[in-house]
């Protein structure tokens, strides 16, 4: 169901002459997918902020079947049009606010650099029962318990700490070129760069254009139901993406690293 260009052999998704799939799919991966509406409202909470907060019930309670040329279609009533765009900018702020924030960034920077290592000691069990003990704790336990660099930042909370930051809608050459002054002058640097686009419909692809969410009226029953894309602005004013640049280096370099940037006026 997630993967749209897998073949079926057989009839698997058809009941009564009736392809589910499309909406199955859906219901799994989409714009409206029972995942985003739980991780969105659940993070928000866990992390104490307003970004991703929506009004889950009122999306739930206007969520209809559409038929289509024999298939069914995951399709939302007009009158939670609003509610929709709202949870989709909620998403998107929560990317950019939360999931890319600077300190989220760094540490999986580190851990990248670990286990990406010629000395990296950490891989996961073939055997279904030990594989199933390597949890996060089982990782943090392991990051203690050896002598790379990388691992004991994470394990000691030492990380890298960001020089520069930069949001742009395009892509800048400024981070490349500050980072190659830098190694020129001797100073390790991290660069990370987080992309987030408002939605998987800015994508051309032929298979998500024929899944489609659509829009149904109920009060009107002869308007047309629609693509979500082509009944709603709010893809058209968020289709850009929005591209956040950082820098880090070792705390130590930092004031050595400041005052080079600032002499170069990159």
């Amino acid at each position: 169901m997630i993967d749209k260009t897998l073949i079926c052999p057989d009839d698997f998704f058809i009941d009564q002459g009736i392809d589910f799939r499309p909406i199955l799919s859906q219901l799994v991966s989409s714009e409206l997918d029972v995942d985003r509406m739980d991780y969105l409202e659940r993070d928000s909470y866990f992390c104490g902020t307003n970004y991703g907060k929506g009004d889950t019930s009122w999306l739930l309670a206007n969520l209809q079947a559409y038929h289509k040329d024999g298939k069914f279609y995951l399709a939302i009533s007009r009158r939670a049009l609003y509610t929709f765009d709202d949870f989709l900018i909620s998403r998107h702020h929560m990317y950019l606010m939360v999931y890319f924030h600077h300190k989220s960034i760094i540490y999986e920077e580190l851990l990248m650099r670990y286990l990406t290592g010629p000395d990296c000691q950490f891989s996961l069990p073939a055997d279904i029962n030990q594989y199933t003990k390597y949890n996060d704790y089982k990782l943090y336990e392991h990051l203690a318990s050896v002598k790379n660099e990388w691992a004991q930042r994470i394990a000691q909370r030492r990380p890298y700490k960001v020089l520069i930051e930069l949001h742009n809608t395009v892509e800048s050459h400024r981070p490349e070129k500050m980072k190659q002054i830098l190694n020129e002058n001797k100073i390790d640097v991290i660069w990370a760069s987080s992309k987030s686009r408002l939605s998987k419909y800015h994508a051309t692809s032929a298979d998500d254009h024929n899944h489609r969410i659509f829009v149904v009226d109920s009060y009107d029953r002869w308007d047309k139901p629609t693509p979500i894309d082509q009944s709603t602005e709010i893809f058209s004013r968020y289709e850009g993406a929005r591209i956040i640049d950082r820098l880090y280096v070792n705390p130590d370099d930092y004031a050595k690293a400041e005052t080079i940037l600032t002499q170069t006026r990159v």
